[in-house]
């Protein structure tokens, strides 16, 4: 697949039990930060509800 920046597509990502895998490879990749907004490692059902806005139920709590 070929990527056209002048699409001007972002990619941000929220993660939990990968404590933050996923945006350490994104953010390795050549040109990241023209695509990379970011990440958010919410490994706390607080953080999960808190910061991301997450409604609690099974999947946040277990």
């Amino acid at each position: 697949m070929v990527w056209s920046y002048s699409e001007q597509l972002t990619v941000a990502v929220a993660e939990s039990l990968t404590s933050g895998s996923l945006a350490c490879q994104l953010g390795a990749a050549t040109d990241a930060s023209d695509w990379f907004a970011g990440g958010v490692v919410a490994y706390t059902t607080a953080v999960k509800v808190g910061v991301l806005g997450v409604d609690p139920g099974p999947v946040v709590t277990a």
